[in-house]
């Protein structure tokens, strides 16, 4: 019994990481992030937390302050700053760190998204790398969509090691 937990834990993480990698790639193509990659970042978090053996309440919390993320990043939507697909999967995101790794964690998105907005506001510019993304634009007035997605998953795949659900194998293969 312990094996097929153990198997399943591993799977709702992998399905995880698929999501990120998956998000990353569809918003640096597309600037589209689709509603089922957020869904199911959501979804699988919890049989990952009942497998990690987290309380009822500790999950509770994690969608909870996932909710507040979501509230708050719907404020920065109706204001033109984020797209609805970024609210979206960031809020799905957040709900896998716990309130003392998420500071962290949306920490090091901000700063990887500032860094993808200068290098995209650098290559509208530059005719060559125009050409191979359909999106990208010279634009003079700084209101380049950015493929926010990407600092989204990046973060979360800096931050990997610390997620609170992770099974022991993972867990040792990745903490010294």
């Amino acid at each position: 019994m312990a094996q097929i937990s153990t198997a399943l834990h591993v799977l709702s993480i992998s399905v995880f990481l698929f999501a990120l990698l998956y998000a990353a790639v569809s918003d640096a193509h597309t600037l589209e992030i689709a509603n089922w990659i957020p869904i199911t970042t959501v979804l699988v978090f919890l049989p990952a937390a009942l497998l990690s053996g987290m309380s009822g309440m500790s999950i509770a919390v994690h969608y909870g302050i996932s909710l507040v993320i979501f509230a708050g990043g719907v404020m920065i939507y109706t204001k033109g700053l984020a797209g609805g697909g970024d609210v979206k999967f960031l809020a799905a995101v957040s709900v896998w760190w716990d309130a003392e790794q998420l500071g962290k964690y949306l920490i090091v998105v901000a700063l990887l998204g500032g860094v993808l907005g200068l290098i995209t506001i650098i290559a509208g510019h530059m005719d060559r790398v125009r050409r191979f993304i359909p999106w990208l634009e010279a634009d003079d007035t700084l209101k380049q969509p950015i493929p926010y997605g990407i600092a989204i998953s990046g973060g979360a795949l800096i931050m990997f090691d610390t997620l609170p659900v992770l099974p022991e194998i993972l867990t040792n293969l990745l903490r010294p």
